[in-house]
Order: structure tokens, then C-alpha cells, then sequence
């Protein structure tokens, strides 16, 4: 959950959420490999899809999430909203 979805939710939804912490299932997989370039800077990343994460978000009323798992920077930290397979 990013800053942007955070803002999104009133006191009681993030308490509520706080609660539901044990809806989340270890049934995520790796979709592949992803990669992003800043000019010379690249990040590269493990594509998820997160089924629990997923229907967790639609009950509190946030939009669908691109989910990864960072795997490094070849100089430094890259930021982007829109990481997606090459």
C-alpha cells in the first residue's frame, strides 16, 4: 500500500485494515522479470500477482495494484508508478 492508497482510507478503514492483516494467504506467484530504465540507471524486479492482496484492496475500496518485489538498481534507486514486464 502505497501513500496515495493510505490517503484514501478513513481512520476506522486503516484500523479495520490493521485487523485484517490475517486475510492475507502466502498465494502469491511470480508472473517473471521486470526491468526499467532511467536514462543510464536500470531497476529490476519480480512481477507478482497476489490474489489475497488483491481482494483485500477491492474490500476496502482501492483500485487493483501492480505488486513486485525489488531485485536491484544497477546505480541507484529507480522510482516509477508503472513497472510492467518489458
Amino acid at each position: 500500500m502505497d501513500s496515495e492508497d493510505w490517503s484514501r482510507l478513513t481512520c476506522s478503514e486503516r484500523l479495520s485494515l490493521l485487523g485484517r492483516q490475517r486475510e492475507l494467504q502466502d498465494d502469491w506467484t511470480v508472473q517473471g522479470l521486470g526491468r526499467v530504465e532511467d536514462g543510464t540507471n536500470e531497476a529490476y524486479f519480480l512481477v507478482v500477482e497476489w490474489a489475497s492482496a488483491q481482494a483485500l484492496r477491492a474490500k476496502l475500496g482501492l483500485p487493483p495494484h501492480d505488486f513486485h518485489i525489488t531485485v536491484g538498481f544497477k546505480y541507484v534507486e529507480h522510482r516509477s508508478n508503472e513497472l510492467r514486464l518489458p
